[in-house]
């Protein structure tokens, strides 16, 4: 009768000619299963019964040909504690939940009168599906079906793809729908005042669920849009009540839980479901069509979570004792079949009878935990209660809790460590002095080749604290400057100021004037320690005037401040306490401009004696310092070793982008401890020479989040050296958690745990905890909290807040909390996880960046209306800046090209160089949503290509190419020859990538200062053909035309100087003698001592000049250093022929003679070859490092007698205390030429020069001797 009744139920679905086709069968024969298990036992029936369900739930229709219906029947016995089982079994193409209430109450209604032989009950239907089915296609049309698309487009733009709950397990690529089940129930007077609540606010019991289910979902995942589905009935005309069919529809209901009060909420969400049923028509799949939805096998389209209410959807029927329905002396009790099957991520139903509130959570096993759902359930429960204890929904909806007593404990007290000691009274200058009186002797620093021991280090930094605090004034509160490159300087400096009761601000020198220019005048600096390359960009605003204190050569100069005396400024001199600021760093800021963050001793102090108690360091230590003094790690880079008599080894300035460079210096120093950004770990791991410095035992990684890849690519190179991962901000002093990468590792890379004396709450928008597990924002309290923002009190109190649980936490509590921005949660083991920012700073190879910052400096542009800057993953390695940016300029004015390239230089002038955009890309109008904003993901993809633009022609550039696609991850054919690297996507980082491939694929060392200055792909082909600028063996140039002259003269120059500075002695030595010039070794060399330099050399002459030297006609000249290196060279290769050097106005170590000036050598040198002024201080570093390399070299009187100095009469050094000094302790042969320093090699000197050379030559091999040699060549070479 019911299949009869209801066409639905006999419709099949053929294939027809142009489409799938319904077909009402009119012969219809229905059978009834049976099935009788009556002889079991009662185990064996339960199982047989279970079994018997599951086989018949998943068995499948065929829906061409089989009814819609099938049902079972399953004789148990009477002895049996089971009943017997009546299995019905509908597909969902023909049935609903509804329809399930409707077939179950015609069947009662026809066994009751069959049982009792009267005739069918049921009214004849008015209608049937299939009418219901054309009917809703033609009202789904035209301004019906327009105005429900536009409420539901309107409704769900700017939808989140995915629910923002924290996963358990990574989401698989296809989804797996393996569902498990945890039930939870409250009681009948929950149920009752759940009731009472939502009639007093005029909601039904699903609403006021709705409500509570969303509000769970938020606190759970930090996120105020919420969305769930649910099922509607749909079944709004009254003719369809009686009806079986699929007339249930899916809606997508968006709850903003950022309301301030209950009732506000709970009006909200109301007002959400009305607005839902109002427009509940349009089919769901057409819902999803319409809205463009991306499709993912991974998860369901516009929601993830689904709620579903119990209703009896009319069915009001005497029920037996059981609960069951009665069927004249039986008693049918509904019981569904167990639902294993997860179509969702998480399926919520609840029912709420006068029994109480049933909670059923059926969830996908692929990515939640058992753990993790009853924790759901548990608050969720909690919210119920609440809500069912209320008396007024006038609270602030933050006071519904969601925690217990304990879980609030734990959160609080046991997460966070109990305080731990250290002397809260010690300054860090006052640590380091202890240090020094333990290990006076013992090396504090070492900067290429140059050294100063503990005792050394604090002499010099004691006399400049007594000058800065006798003449500057310097005292606690005082910031003073530091613009430096990386130096001995540098150090002394920073200790100095320490010292001197001041605050040290890393001015970087590389900086933009405009943006120092801000720093100087924002922090009020009256005083700047700086070098001469720098005074300009010190000086260059008219604002601010500060003292400059020129610190050249000063780690190597004993007579600068020595009116000063070197014991330690006592506490009472300098009036400096444990609170008190230590430095100020500049982080990026959102306004537009950097802030300052002032951290204090005690921060500091706090810091290093908690990684020095968690990682030990001692005298045997060597500690690398690479990292630029502008970023806070640089920090406990220079303290920690200077804390425990360790050896401090500085990097040269811009070194510490330079993996080669990196692995020999670590190789060559024996470096123990170091710290990496992640990004640039992974170009080490990659460059792949990580492996062989063996010295390492620690390496420390923090700035970005650590790759899984990167942790085993470090336990691959280095198997017994420890991995370690600290995270922190610069306003809590450097780093506040640690996690130890030997510990078994998952997904992601944790952050850890707090260390001593930091306390860290993981809190809502609303400053409430979040439950354990779930995300929220990390706040930071403790001892390493710095002071605040200089001289910006509002940012100051926005960001350091009062702590709301001080009293709650304890004796240890802080009484401020840090707001970080980052995005976290606790892993099981109560470790943190990170899991973003929350707002729109980012980090990119460790480099703090505020993207409001950058926009505002673009719109401060005239020809800029409006900009949004952003990052864009153009490739799987870091993510890059892009800028969009409106024109206030007509179309008719617009020079696109021109404009980008213009902003991009004003940007280059305000913001450091990590910080301009890779791409612009000028927009307009601006993409927008539905409700007005921008609409981010409809910008256009930045442009590439070049307007004007030729492809690579020559086999080098295709090369090249496909390695700038592997790098940059674009395609090929956006790169053309006339393509900057820099402006495709590039950045210092891919750039050293660049140069290692670049060595793989052509067996071609380039170095990275050359990449740095051929951006183009058609410039770096030609370097890559020229054989790179990284020679592997010293560079030689030929002089003069004399190569057949007896003698063969090897010229070496000066620190920072060229071969072609010999070139006017070479032309006045024409025909007479042979002449040679050596440049230097290149910067990448692994040669860091005279010593190994001199080794290289060696081994070219060797192979190179194999006739003079073998004949003894080979003498070597060197000017100033290279006169050193010339007679360390002739060192290395006097055999059974001795080798003559001429030293050209040098100097050994010799205490009664003054030191070149730095300034004035480099002003002299500048002069002599035409260095442009922007070159200076490359050439300064130059300088530096070739000098380094004969500090304390020692020239003995075994060398001295093979060899001859030569002085320059002008220059001020060459007095009798020298002269002296090498008659009496070197015995040295001397004489001297007209000229200085630099000028005895120029033109108007360099007849003298060569005469006084070829006497030299002539008087030890032998003037008669070479004469009768050349005459027997030159009549050989006649016949």
């Amino acid at each position: 009768t019911i299949i009869a009744r209801h066409e639905v139920l006999r419709s099949v679905y053929r294939d027809g000619d142009t489409a799938t086709e319904q077909v009402i069968l009119s012969d219809t024969r229905f059978t009834l299963d049976y099935q009788d298990i009556s002889a079991l036992d009662a185990t064996t029936q339960r199982q047989t019964l279970a079994d018997t369900i599951q086989r018949l739930q998943s068995q499948p229709f065929d829906l061409s040909k089989d009814l819609m219906i099938r049902a079972t029947y399953i004789e148990t016995g009477a002895q049996s504690d089971n009943a017997s089982v009546l299995l019905f079994n509908m597909h969902h193409i023909a049935s609903d939940g509804w329809s399930l209430q409707v077939l179950m109450k015609e069947f009662v209604q026809l066994y009751r009168a069959y049982s009792q032989n009267q005739p069918n009950p049921l009214a004849p239907l008015a209608i049937q599906y299939a009418d219901y089915a054309q009917w809703q296609r033609a009202y789904l049309s035209g301004a019906v079906l327009k105005n429900q698309l536009t409420y539901w487009s309107e409704q769900l733009c700017d939808l989140p793809p995915v629910h923002s709950l924290p996963l358990d397990h990574p989401r698989p690529q296809v989804k797996q729908h393996q569902g498990a089940l945890v039930q939870g129930k409250l009681d009948s007077g929950v149920a009752t005042g759940l009731a009472e609540l939502a009639q007093s606010q005029g909601l039904t019991a699903f609403m006021l669920l709705h409500s509570a289910l969303s509000l769970l979902l938020s606190r759970h995942s930090n996120s105020k849009d919420i969305v769930i589905g649910t099922p509607v009935a749909n079944r709004t005309q009254a003719e369809l009540d009686s009806l079986i069919g699929f007339f249930v529809n899916t809606l997508v209901l968006r709850v903003n839980t950022a309301q301030s009060d209950l009732a506000g909420y709970l009006a909200h969400v109301k007002a959400v479901n009305l607005g839902a049923q109002s427009h509940q028509d349009v089919p769901f799949e057409q819902l999803v069509e319409h809205l463009k939805v991306p499709r993912s096998t991974a998860h369901s389209p516009l929601f993830q979570i689904m709620l579903t209410t119990q209703t009896d959807y009319g069915l009001d029927e005497p029920t037996g004792e059981q609960g069951g329905l009665d069927l004249n002396g039986a008693a049918l009790t509904m019981r569904g079949a167990a639902q294993t099957v997860a179509k969702f991520d998480i399926e919520v139903n609840i029912s709420i009878s006068e029994q109480g509130v049933a909670l059923n959570w059926l969830y996908d096993t692929a990515l939640f935990r058992d753990e993790h759902i009853r924790t759901l359930n548990r608050h969720l429960m909690q919210i119920l209660t609440q809500l069912s204890q209320l008396q007024t929904c006038a609270i602030p909806l933050s006071s519904i809790a969601l925690l217990s007593e304990p879980e609030r404990t734990h959160l609080l007290k046991t997460l966070n460590p109990a305080p731990v000691d250290y002397d809260t009274e010690l300054t860090m200058a006052q640590w380091i002095e202890r240090q020094v009186a333990k290990t006076p002797t013992q090396t504090a620093l070492w900067y290429e080749g140059q050294s100063l021991s503990y005792q050394a280090l604090n002499d010099k930094a004691n006399r400049l604290a007594w000058h800065l605090h006798a003449e500057h004034r310097v005292a606690p509160g005082t910031l003073v400057g530091v613009c430096m490159t990386r130096s001995l300087e540098m150090v002394i400096g920073i200790l100095a100021i320490l010292k001197a009761g001041g605050a040290y601000v890393p001015l970087d020198p590389t900086l933009p004037e405009t943006r120092l220019d801000y720093m100087l005048a924002h922090a009020g600096i009256s005083t700047i320690l700086t070098q001469s390359a720098h005074q300009a960009k010190c000086q260059a605003s008219p604002e601010s005037r500060p003292t400059l204190i020129l610190m050249d050569d000063y780690g190597n100069d004993e007579t600068r401040f020595e009116q000063y005396p070197t014991h330690n400024l006592s506490l009472q001199h300098s009036g400096l306490s444990a609170q008190d600021m230590a430095y100020m760093i500049y982080t990026s800021g959102s306004t537009g401009q950097p802030k300052g963050v002032l951290v204090s001793h005690q921060a500091l102090v706090n810091r290093v004696d908690w990684m020095d108690k968690q990682y030990g360091c001692d005298s045997h230590d060597v500690i690398l310092q690479k990292t630029p003094f502008g970023f806070d790690v640089s920090v406990w880079e220079f303290m920690w070793p200077l804390c425990r008599g360790a050896k401090m080894v500085l990097a040269r300035p811009e070194g510490h982008k330079d993996p080669q460079y990196l692995c020999q210096l670590i190789r060559q120093c024996g470096v123990t401890k170091l710290h990496f950004v992640p990004s640039m770990l992974g170009i080490m791991l990659d460059y792949g020479a990580l492996a062989q410095c063996t010295s390492i035992r620690q390496v420390f990684c923090s700035g970005e989040a650590l790759q899984v890849k990167q942790v085993q690519g470090f336990r691959a190179s280095l198997p017994d050296a420890q991995l370690h991962n600290l995270y922190g901000p610069t306003e809590a002093a450097i780093d506040v958690s640690y996690w130890d990468c030997s510990q078994p590792i998952s997904t992601t890379v944790p952050i850890g745990k707090p260390i001593q004396n930091i306390q860290l709450l993981i809190l809502d928008d609303d400053l409430q905890l979040v439950p354990f597990g779930s995300a929220g924002e990390l706040f930071i309290g403790g001892d390493g909290l710095a002071w605040g923002y200089h001289k910006q009190p509002e940012l100051t109190a926005e960001r350091f807040i009062t702590n709301p649980y001080q009293s709650e936490m304890g004796e240890q509590a802080s009484a401020r909390l840090y707001r970080t921005g980052d995005l976290v949660r606790y892993l099981d083991n109560g470790d943190i996880e990170y899991l973003g920012r929350s707002d729109d700073q980012i980090k990119i190879n460790g480099l703090r960046i505020e993207l409001g910052e950058i926009e505002s400096v673009l719109l401060a542009q005239q020809e800029v209306d409006s900009a949004l800057v952003t990052t864009l993953e153009l490739d799987q390695a870091t993510p890059t800046l892009v800028a969009y940016f409106k024109s206030t300029l007509s179309v008719s004015e617009l020079d696109e090209a021109q404009l980008v390239k213009q902003l991009q230089e004003q940007l280059s002038e305000c913001l450091p160089a990590y910080m301009v955009p890779a791409l612009l890309c000028h927009v307009s109008p601006w993409p927008v949503t539905a409700n007005g904003k921008v609409d981010r993901r409809a910008l256009p993809a930045p442009a590439r290509k070049m307007l004007a633009a030729t492809e690579p022609q020559t086999v080098t550039e295709q090369q090249l190419a496909t390695l700038w696609q592997q790098v940059l991850q674009c395609p090929t054919q956006a790169i053309y020859r006339e393509s900057d690297f820099f402006e495709l996507g590039g950045s210092s980082l891919k750039l050293i990538t660049l140069a290692m491939l670049i060595e793989k694929s052509f067996s071609c060392a380039v170095s990275l200062e050359q990449l740095f200055k051929t951006t183009q792909l058609v410039t770096q082909a030609k370097l890559v053909d020229a054989g790179g600028s990284e020679q592997t063996s010293p560079q030689l140039k030929s002089l003069n035309n004399s190569a057949d002259t007896q003698v063969t003269l090897l010229c070496l120059p000066g620190a920072a100087d060229l071969a072609r500075s010999f070139s006017p002695l070479a032309e006045a030595l024409q025909g007479d003698i042979a002449v040679y010039g050596y440049e230097h070794l290149p910067e990448h060399s692994a040669a860091l001592t005279i010593q190994a330099y001199a080794d290289e050399y060696c081994a070219h002459i060797r192979s190179h000049f194999i006739q003079p030297l073998k004949a003894g006609r080979l003498v070597l000249l060197g000017h100033s250093m290279g006169g050193l290196l010339a007679a360390e060279i002739s060192r290395q290769l006097t055999g059974s022929q001795p080798v003559l050097s001429i030293l050209l106005d040098s100097y050994v170590d010799c205490p009664e003679v003054s030191k070149v000036d730095t300034a004035q050598a480099l002003q002299a040198l500048s002069k002599q070859l035409d260095i442009p002024a922007g070159f200076a201080e490359q050439f300064e570093q130059l300088m530096r490092r070739h000098t380094s390399l004969v500090k304390g070299y020692q020239l003995t009187s075994e060398v001295a007698q093979h060899c001859v100095l030569i002085g320059a009469r002008a220059n001020p050094a060459w007095n009798e205390a020298y002269q002296n000094f090498l008659r009496d302790k070197l015995q040295l042969p001397h004489l001297s030429v007209a000229g200085d320093h630099h000028s005895i090699l120029w033109q108007e000197n360099s007849k003298e020069l060569a005469d006084q050379i070829k006497n030299i030559i002539y008087q030890r091999i032998g003037k008669q001797q070479l004469q009768q040699e050349r005459f027997e060549h030159d009549s050989v070479r006649e016949v």
